[in-house]
């Protein structure tokens, strides 16, 4: 897939809670944020395992913090220090996975 390094304009930011209605736009409006809980590490490890998957096939790698059974997930284009289409990309990515299990 090409990168996209394209900013979301102010308007499309605001559609963003609609369509990924789990994640957390900051202050800033320049990142992406989603906390995971699961039942136990191993699940928490796996789903970083599946996420590292769809970040390689994007070329787009976000920021994740683990701790035990919680992942923190933060998502922004760097170069552009905003939100991307390749975010919104992510954030779908993952929200099909943990919805799977």
């Amino acid at each position: 897939m090409k990168k996209s390094f394209v900013l979301l304009k102010k308007a499309e930011l605001k559609k963003l809670a609609k369509v990924l209605p789990l994640w957390a736009l900051n202050a800033k409006e320049t990142e992406l944020s989603q906390t995971l809980t699961f039942e136990n590490h191993l699940d928490a490890l796996v789903c970083i395992a599946r996420i590292t998957v769809h970040a390689q096939v994007l070329n787009h790698h976000p920021e994740i913090t683990y701790t035990f059974k919680k992942l923190k997930l933060k998502l922004t284009t760097h170069d552009l220090k905003g939100i991307s289409a390749l975010d919104v990309e992510l954030a779908k990515r993952v929200d099909t996975l943990v919805s799977r299990g």
